[in-house]
């Protein structure tokens, strides 16, 4: 059967074909290639928001403490509390003349193991890389320690800003992400103020966990709707098993008393039950444990995070109610009320169901215990830029308004920007006014104190004390303490009450048979921490309760406390046995035996 003419390709549409399809071709790939270059630049400037982020926190130190231009003792006791237990032992294994042997000597250590009781492994790992790399004639040790710290929480804000920019498809979140960061610092990180603490190395970790769930569901997401909320379901039952798996990693361990410990806290922190452990108390009257304050909240509000954060939890949940009533209709209907709703619901991902719950978890654990405000603060500084940064929420602001998709794209992208700068001319004053805030450490008795013990005390002499400065004796003159300074087993909790009978109404035979079992042959008594302070948080005040509470209360038999005994040259037999060494202000210090 002959074909028709009319029903062939025309000579010049075939030859044209080809060019079509190449020059399509060639059009997908300067897209591509123009995408990928897009992405690396905004890439670049999160570097640098990071880099500057870096730079802040640096200048913040500095000014604080005036760190450069103080000495090597100076330095070390600018480290305090348990910021100077993990600063001490990176000194000591980067001093040490054999790294491995030093590491050794920690394993076996009883008086403190190191391993046992404390998270050394980032300064194992820096003390490392410092000799292998061979930096001694290249960076002081020290600011090679704060740097790497201060680089760390550069990394968080980046991982933060590519949260935020995978969360709402617009790297602009992103550059909003890192500004609520760097505009809330106070609020979000402590790394300026101790820059030793777990937290500074672990936080940065746990963001990079968060974003590589992000990233794996979102190249697997789902598409049907039945299935996305199916696949939520799985998101929240997997928060649920981690915390549940945490708990019992815990008991398994961690040994049962620290368990028993943290079963405590919380029924005291909730009102359930009422304990007169010393550590408890101790905790509970410590800021860090204390109810998210009335200033942070004032501080996150005046920033615009709040309100960013307030608005991207409201739209989150009014899509959650708008999806399920979708689900329990027919298919028809589905269709056209999805269409109609908000702007979350058309890609109601696991994804940010995930994220937005974990944020809401981190925010009422904040709220209740103001440590964890540090990992609240920054996932909700990612989750409120890419809310308000959302492309589909901005595609439905332009929908209602009537405006043509190129023109909404106009006031999406002017909108981001006006809140950019808004945040930005609100917030840069008080951030400069912080930076050229001129602080200096000034201990001098403190000062004082260390050149005495390291000049006059023996190398393997073992000093009893409060734990904050025992912290500072052992990182200054590298002498062994009886205390750590904070609490993980049944050892340290006991060790610490032991050596706190100092400022007990406790009698001084029983002190000094305490110091002998320990080991001790220097105690130092702090003049602050005697004085009696009608202040149930305050050492001596904490000490009345326990001993009230257990039915050891002395202050008929002793009205005296063992360091007011001390300070008054009591004539009892065991008060001899505590000769007065040394002796400033704040600092006296007694030889045992």
């Amino acid at each position: 059967m002959k074909v028709k003419d009319g029903c062939k390709m025309p000579l010049k549409e075939k030859q044209l074909y080809p060019l079509k399809a190449a020059a399509s071709k060639r059009s997908r790939t300067e897209q591509d290639w123009w995408n990928k270059a897009s992405r690396f630049l905004w890439l670049i400037v999160g570097l640098y928001l990071a880099y500057l982020y870096t730079c802040q926190l640096q200048l913040l130190h500095e000014n604080q403490l005036w760190f450069s231009h103080l000495t090597e003792l100076e330095r070390d006791l600018s480290f305090r509390s348990e910021s100077a237990i993990y600063y001490s032992y990176y000194k000591q294994l980067v001093t040490a003349p054999s790294l491995y042997e030093e590491i050794s000597t920690l394993l076996r250590a009883r008086n403190i193991n190191s391993f046992q009781h404390f998270s050394i492994l980032p300064e194992i790992f820096l003390a490392s890389l410092y000799r292998a790399a061979g930096l001694k004639h290249l960076v002081e040790p020290v600011y090679f320690y704060i740097n790497i710290v201060f680089y760390m929480q550069g990394i968080q804000l980046l991982i933060l800003f590519y949260l935020a920019w995978t969360l709402s498809g617009t790297p602009i979140a992103g550059c909003l992400a890192a500004l609520f960061i760097i505009f809330n610092r106070e609020m979000g990180t402590r790394a300026h103020m101790a820059v030793s603490l777990r937290e500074c190395f672990a936080i940065p970790f746990l963001m990079g966990g968060i974003l590589c769930n992000l990233l794996y569901h979102h190249s697997n997401r789902i598409e049907g709707h039945c299935d996305q909320v199916k696949n939520i379901y799985l998101w929240i039952l997997t928060i649920g098993l981690s915390l549940f798996l945490n708990i019992i990693l815990k008991l398994l361990f961690f040994g049962y008393e620290d368990s028993v410990l943290m079963f405590k806290y919380v029924c005291s922190k909730l009102g359930l039950m009422r304990f007169s452990d010393f550590e408890i108390l101790v905790s509970l009257c410590h800021s860090a444990f204390q109810p998210m304050s009335k200033g942070t909240l004032l501080q996150i509000l005046s920033s615009g995070l709040l309100p960013c954060y307030a608005i991207t939890i409201a739209v989150f949940f009014k899509s959650i109610m708008a999806q399920s009533q979708n689900i329990l209709q027919t298919r028809n209907e589905l269709q056209s009320k999805v269409q109609s709703s908000s702007p979350l619901v058309h890609h109601l991902d696991p994804m940010w169901a995930y994220a937005v719950l974990l944020s809401l978890l981190l925010g009422g654990l904040s709220l209740w215990t103001t440590r964890f405000q540090y990992l609240w603060v920054p996932c909700a500084c990612s989750i409120a830029a890419a809310g308000v940064c959302h492309s589909k929420l901005w595609r439905d602001v332009s929908g209602a308004i009537g405006v043509t998709s190129s023109v909404g794209n106009v006031v999406r992208l002017m909108s981001m920007c006006a809140i950019i700068l808004a945040v930005t001319l609100k917030e840069t004053p008080t951030l400069l006014s912080q930076l050229r805030l001129m602080k200096q450490l000034h201990v001098p008795d403190t000062v004082m104190l260390m050149k005495w013990i390291d000049s006059h005390t023996p190398r393997d002499a073992v000093f009893a004390g409060s734990s904050q400065i025992l912290a500072a004796t052992h990182l200054a003159t590298g002498r062994a303490t009886t205390v750590g300074a904070h609490i993980e087993d049944d050892w340290l909790p006991k060790s610490t009450w032991e050596t706190y009978q100092i400022y007990a109404r406790e009698d001084p035979g029983v002190v000094y048979d305490i110091m002998g079992r320990l080991g001790v042959r220097y105690m130092i008594v702090e003049t602050g921490l005697c004085s009696p302070l009608p202040n149930e948080c305050s050492l001596v005040g904490v000490m009345d309760l326990v001993a009230n509470a257990t039915g050891n209360n002395l202050g008929l038999a002793t009205p005296l406390r063992f360091c007011e005994a001390l300070q008054r040259g009591s004539e009892d037999h065991a008060l001899r046995q505590f000769t007065l060494v040394f002796e400033n202000q704040s600092f006296t210090v007694y030889k045992i035996g």
